[in-house]
């Protein structure tokens, strides 16, 4: 049991650093997809809007 539990405290410092990794670069990707779903609205609406007035 304490050498189970020694072997699971050594492995969970490196995930918790591959987590803060990961967290770091979904923060990124979010705020990418964030700008590019923003941009695809704006797209879309005056897409929509010029339709709508050239009727």
């Amino acid at each position: 049991m304490a050498a189970t539990r020694r072997h699971n405290s050594s492995t969970v410092l490196p995930l918790d650093f591959l987590h803060e990794e990961a967290k770091a670069l979904n923060d990124a990707q979010l705020r990418t997809l964030l700008y590019i779903g923003l941009s695809l609205s704006v797209v879309i609406l005056l897409g929509l809007l010029s339709s709508h007035i050239e009727k």
